[in-house]
Order: structure tokens, then sequence, then C-alpha cells
């Protein structure tokens, strides 16, 4: 008798499950490592081992090894390259600013639009946002830090407009986010920064 693909799909699969097999994927070039969990659903984990005894002959014997539960990186990795392909088609860019206690301060997060605004990478001003205040209209500086505070201390929305200094060019930039505290007492903001200079001189023609 013969057996359609889905029929032996699930023929063998009811094999699996029935004889509590454990099954999975293995990359062997990341030790990353994809299992099927006792209740059923897909789990990504890390592997790490090392020979710990070899046999008379020199042959690995016994090995030491973890497995360390990477399923929420997994899918926090996931939900970063989805939201970079949404914000490619949104103006400006999007981002995540985080002030920490100490006063030191990035961008975890922030769209490719960076570049075209602040003419920097998303690399440049992952761990440290120093570079873009660099750019910031020495007249503006003062107000924006302080608004900055003023949003961590009341968690207010947080909307300003500012001027910017890239390669000679002064520009004007609208930005609006939301302040959230996190666990280690940092605050983030999470929203949209827009090049608004046309719209400007448009007003002040």
């Amino acid at each position: 008798m013969q057996h359609s693909d889905k029929e032996k799909l699930f023929w063998l699969e009811a094999i699996i499950s029935g004889a509590q097999l454990g099954t999975w994927i293995w990359n062997v070039q990341t030790d990353e490592t994809r299992m099927k969990h006792k209740d059923g659903h897909w789990m990504w984990v890390r592997d790490s081992a090392k020979v710990v005894t070899y046999t008379d002959a020199g042959q690995p014997e016994w090995i030491a090894a973890t497995h360390i539960d990477i399923t929420e990186e997994k899918n926090a990795q996931q939900n970063i390259a989805r939201l970079s392909k949404i914000s490619q088609t949104m103006p400006g860019m999007i981002y995540e600013y985080r002030l920490c206690a100490n006063g030191q301060s990035s961008f975890p997060f922030c769209s490719d639009g960076v570049t075209g605004i602040y003419g920097l990478t998303p690399e440049q001003v992952a761990d440290d946002a120093s570079v873009v205040f660099d750019l910031i209209h020495p007249n503006d500086l003062d107000s924006l830090k302080s608004s900055i505070i003023d949003s961590a201390e009341t968690f207010d929305e947080w909307f300003v407009e500012y001027r910017i200094v890239v390669n000679g060019e002064e520009k004007w930039v609208t930005e609006h986010s939301i302040p959230e505290r996190n666990s280690d007492g940092s605050t983030s903001w999470f929203g949209q920064l827009i090049d608004t200079t046309e719209e400007k001189k448009q007003a002040q023609a």
C-alpha cells in the first residue's frame, strides 16, 4: 500500500512520540541546537563541551558538556530583524535611546536612517551616544539635555525640536519618543527622529 508524504510524516511523528525519542537540529558551525521539548515545543540551546579524559589509545572517553537555553535570545534576534525591515519603510530613524544612572548614554537600537541624518552608522552609536551629541548645535545643546532629564523624571512623552550640524550643514530635526524605566535603573526612550529642515525653511519663507 502506497502512503502519501503527508501520511508518512504523520506516522513518523507518531513513532517518535510513542517511543519518546529526542529529536534535534544542530548547527555544527555555531554549536547552536534546536531541540524538541518533551511537551512538544521547539527550543534553541547552545552547546559547550570539553573532553576531560582519554583512553589509553588516546581516544576521547568522557566529555563534560552543558546545554544553555537561548530561545529568548533567538526570539529577540528575530524580532530585531523584523523591526529593521519595517524601519526601512519609515522616514528618518527609529531608535531606543538609553540613559544610564551614571550619565552614560547609547542607542542600543537604531535604524539605518541614522546615517542619512547624522552621517553615522548604527554600530557607531550602539555603545556611546556622545558622537551624536557632538553634532548638536551649540545653542540647542543645553536645552536638549535639560529636556531629557525632565522626561526621565516625569516619564512624560518626549517631543523636541533642535538643530544639528553635519559636515558644515545645519539641519532641523524633530523627535518624539516614550520613556520607560529599566530594571537596572537606566531609562530608555523608544521613538522616531525625522529631518524637518525643509518644513522649517518653508515656514520661514
